[in-house]
């Protein structure tokens, strides 16, 4: 037999009561496994150039702390962008420790070069570099003017000195090569 036992009635809702204190912020979310992180960067509308001498000038330095390409296919992209204002011999050096990439320029005078270098990990003492120059002239012609592959063993460990430098090389004028913009970009795999 089953037996029902009736409820009572509803008593009356109680006054709420008043609000707490707002509680202290969370930490901040970590950041994902993959995507771009900015290392390091410049940018001016005057930029830097290279001085009145035929001395190598550094134009843009980051040092990269060890094991910032930590995982193979990692990748560090360079973006440059500098002015050519002579028609006198100019040299812009890339440098990743002792790794050097040199490009030169003579007779382009008023041109704007776009340099975009990528170093892909392949080991921890192994990179494989791919580096596009586009140049926009003072007419606006645009022209790929450099697009090479090459490689490189520096050790991705320890750390390594991200430079940019210009020369002068056949007269001591000032701002013959003005570095506008120098960017290192991370990308994780």
């Amino acid at each position: 037999n089953e037996i029902t036992i009736p409820q009572g009635p509803t008593g009356n809702t109680g006054a709420t009561g008043a609000t707490g204190a707002t509680g202290i912020a969370g930490s901040g979310g970590l950041d994902g496994t993959n995507g771009t992180t900015i290392l390091s960067t410049y940018n001016s509308l005057s930029g830097v150039g290279t001085p009145a001498s035929l001395v190598e000038t550094s134009l843009f330095n980051y040092n990269m702390p060890a094991n910032t390409l930590n995982t193979n296919g990692d990748e560090l992209e360079l973006y440059i962008y500098y002015l050519y204002n002579a028609t006198d011999s100019t040299t812009l050096r890339v440098k990743l420790g002792a790794k050097i990439i040199t490009i030169n320029k003579t007779n382009a005078q008023n041109l704007g070069c776009f340099l975009k270098i990528n170093i892909s990990r392949i080991g921890a003492t192994s990179q494989q570099w791919t580096i596009e120059e586009t140049s926009i002239d003072a007419l606006g012609v645009k022209t790929i003017s450099v697009m090479s592959v090459d490689s490189s063993t520096v050790d991705l460990t320890t750390i390594l000195a991200i430079e940019i430098t210009g020369q002068n090389n056949t007269t001591a004028v000032t701002n013959q090569l003005v570095l506008k913009k120098a960017t290192a970009y991370k990308y994780a795999v």
